[in-house]
């Protein structure tokens, strides 16, 4: 029989959340590693004392504690001064010098061990270099170097580029410096490389937004027009709180801010919207939506009239469905550009003279022929660059 004394020891280490104080299964709490474990008082002593075969794990020692501190210091930047505060209930926080030293390094290890499944990729599929420059909240200028690929993108190191000249030269030798620290073990002696993003962003983009006095003008009008209108319900969903709180009863996800230097910025933004069709009609039904007086009177309330017409038109959505279109994916697939694009301008012929009631022999669209006549021109820019 076990004495008193060592019952009443025991079980003074755990909280007691269900069941008799003694005597028969209970569920309990660890008061060093907060676990919530059920079972007897055997259950108790073999997690305590680590005792194995007990159908139960050890209770949690303070080195693994520690690393789980540290990692919640990293990862949400607390500053290190913040371990002499005496909020720690019963725990002694590990020192500043093995904060900063010993574990630091640790979860280094840790952190290089779980990207080992995005490295191993790279010796089959190969990545991207990629560069991105920012400002801290000091105001210092830094470039990112990151290496991207279709495991997932990694970040490499940070650069502090104050007092630099971001030339040619510059640039190059932190394309170099982000090779040089991923250990290159594949080494080809050319590299092919187009601009095939930039053509096709410069391609919808002279679709969406044309000049006044170009050619196609006229042509594409109602695209440059369907996309302001986009742009007006999406900021006016955003920027003010009544909307914006009767939007989101009904979506899940929230409506984008994209900015002009991202990648085909206005095609994202009306993809977007199309994606959340349902429940912009159903705000724009929703009974709380009538407390925008609608009198004609403010610029608001002449904007609620423009957008709820939009929202619940449905030629307006199949303008946006007939908008949309597949231009890029993730990864390295130059070697499928031409076919890609020869079928993409198919399939923009087929949509397009489908809406617009023409033949594909013998019939003809305007629309289409400035359409083809911009990807052509990109299309020539690539194969400048990449001949066959």
């Amino acid at each position: 029989m076990l004495a008193t004394n060592e019952l009443t020891l025991l079980w003074k280490q755990v909280e007691l959340i269900e069941g008799a104080k003694f005597g028969g299964n209970k569920k309990f709490c660890c008061q060093y590693c907060g676990a919530v474990r059920a079972g007897s008082y055997t259950k108790v002593k073999a997690h305590l004392l680590k005792i194995a075969n007990q159908g139960i794990e050890y209770a949690t020692d303070k080195d693994r504690v520690d690393k789980e501190c540290a990692r919640a210091f990293y990862t949400i930047a607390i500053p290190f001064n913040f371990l002499t505060t005496t909020n720690f209930a019963d725990y002694v926080p590990p020192t500043f010098d093995r904060l900063q030293m010993t574990l630091l390094t640790q979860e280094r290890t840790h952190v290089d061990r779980l990207l080992l499944l995005i490295r191993d990729t790279w010796r089959k599929r190969g990545t991207f270099i990629c560069l991105d420059g920012w400002s801290d909240l000091q105001q210092r200028p830094l470039i990112n170097i990151m290496a991207a690929s279709l495991s997932g993108s990694m970040f490499i190191m940070v650069v502090d580029s104050n007092d630099k000249t971001k030339d040619v030269e510059y640039i190059a030798s932190l394309f170099i410096e982000g090779i040089e620290e991923i250990r290159v073990e594949n080494i080809f002696s050319h590299i092919f490389w187009a601009h095939v993003v930039h053509c096709l962003n410069m391609a919808l983009k002279a679709i969406c937004e044309p000049f006044d006095k170009s050619s196609h003008y006229l042509e594409c009008k109602w695209v440059k027009d369907l996309v302001v209108e986009v742009h007006k319900v999406n900021c006016f969903i955003l920027n003010h709180n009544l909307s914006g709180f009767i939007f989101n009863r009904y979506s899940n996800v929230k409506l984008l801010k994209v900015v002009e230097t991202r990648f085909a910025s206005n095609i994202i933004v009306v993809e977007y919207l199309m994606k959340v069709k349902e429940a912009l009609e159903k705000t724009m039904t929703d009974l709380e939506w009538k407390e925008f007086k609608v009198n004609g009177k403010s610029l608001v309330e002449l904007n609620v009239m423009k957008i709820r017409d939009l929202l619940l038109s449905e030629t307006w959505w199949d303008k946006i469905d007939f908008l949309l279109k597949e231009a890029d994916k993730d990864g390295a697939i130059l070697h499928l550009i031409y076919d890609k694009w020869d079928s993409m301008i198919e399939k923009i012929k087929e949509i397009i003279f489908y809406r617009e009631d023409q033949d594909l022999i013998i019939g003809h669209s305007k629309f289409f022929d400035a359409i083809q006549k911009f990807l052509e021109k990109r299309l020539l820019d690539v194969k400048h660059l990449f001949p066959t």
